[in-house]
């Protein structure tokens, strides 16, 4: 109904949801979430220091500018699952800053354009990342679109210590940006 997000994951816990479906989450627009000025995890929102383990969950058509599936500054652990239709400005489907991600068998986008997580403003269509190793296996990435950079993967150094990018057994196909 985009009046709420569907879960924020405290610090310091530990989190897992499976086989679950997310449609038309949206932050309080006056809730800006933590160390950020602006609303964040349309559907959820992994704080700092707390984890979250996702089996086969679909996170659907939800927005927010920052992360318009999901935003995280913890511990994302996802196997299986799909993140399609999202909406975010920076991050379509995923927004990571100093974070932890692991996807595994996992569908970003999907195989048509309406499938497609969309990011309207700085990029990262699929996901976009800075400050958070990003570990991809048998993840498909496909269709996202941005106005910005990076229509699949938006990677930014602010601070490359621990920063790293690791991609096996996996597609990054269609994915387009206006300004790369």
């Amino acid at each position: 109904n985009k009046i709420s997000r569907h879960f924020e994951i405290a610090p310091s816990t530990e989190v897992s949801i499976s086989s679950l479906t997310l449609i038309n989450g949206r932050p309080n627009p006056s809730e800006p979430c933590t160390g950020e000025t602006t609303p964040c995890g349309g559907s959820i929102f992994v704080q700092a220091t707390a984890s979250l383990n996702l089996n086969d969950v679909k996170i659907l058509s939800n927005e927010a500018f920052l992360g318009g599936g999901l935003y995280t500054n913890g511990t994302l652990t996802m196997v299986g699952g799909v993140l399609a239709k999202n909406v975010g400005g920076f991050g379509g489907a995923i927004r990571g800053r100093g974070a932890i991600i692991d996807l595994t068998n996992t569908v970003i986008g999907g195989t048509t354009p309406a499938d497609a997580n969309t990011a309207s403003f700085i990029g990262g269509g699929g996901i976009a990342i800075n400050d958070t190793p990003l570990t991809l296996t048998n993840v498909t990435i496909q269709n996202n679109t941005t106005t910005g950079n990076g229509g699949g993967i938006l990677e930014i150094f602010i601070s490359a210590a621990g920063q790293t990018l690791s991609i096996s057994n996996s597609l990054i196909a269609n994915n387009t940006a206006t300004l790369d």
